[in-house]
């Protein structure tokens, strides 16, 4: 692990079997480390609570941390002592995974879900091209597959997408209705 750290991605459980017993972590908790090592630091800090579900057995907290300067690794560790700690090589997609906006395989959760003292969010909302072309295909599937259709389509597809491939989306739909 790195000596010293720029930026990190951390997961921690929200129960944790230590040596000294269970160790529970709940929102609040998360949300005051963060604010107050902020308010000590210059840090800028995402969070997000995903629930247990078919895939993972416990509620966990994924973090993203980017610092102004590089932190030693052992002063992230001594505020996250349970959560596994790496190094963040993008923010952009770590923030962007807080969501699952970059794996559309998993559970999907909302921008207004992420708790963060980032002033503008608006850069982390943007896909890449590739990302944007495979979310664009799952979507062309699904209204292929009769899923997603004229009344229903604002519930189900993204502002940034639909703007982005409006026409392309909205031939898919003529292409339904009309077959």
């Amino acid at each position: 692990m790195a000596k010293s750290m720029k930026t990190a991605f951390i997961r921690v459980a929200s129960e944790n079997n230590t040596q000294n017993g269970l160790v529970r972590y709940i929102k609040s908790d998360i949300d005051t480390i963060l604010r107050e090592w902020s308010a000590s630091c210059k840090l800028t800090y995402w969070f997000i609570e995903h629930s247990a579900d078919e895939e993972v057995s416990l509620t966990h907290w994924h973090i993203v941390l980017r610092f102004a300067n590089p932190t030693p690794f052992e002063n992230i560790k001594s505020k996250f002592p349970y959560g596994d700690i790496e190094n963040a090589k993008s923010i952009k997609s770590c923030v962007q995974y807080l969501i699952h906006l970059n794996d559309k395989s998993k559970v999907q959760y909302k921008w207004e879900d992420i708790v963060t003292n980032c002033e503008d969010m608006t850069p982390f909302k943007v896909q890449s091209n590739a990302q944007g072309e495979i979310t664009i295909q799952r979507i062309m599937e699904q209204i292929e597959k009769g899923e997603i259709r004229e009344f229903n389509q604002f519930e189900y597809i993204p502002i940034e997408i639909w703007a982005k491939y409006k026409t392309r989306i909205e031939n898919g739909v003529t292409f339904y209705r009309e077959r």
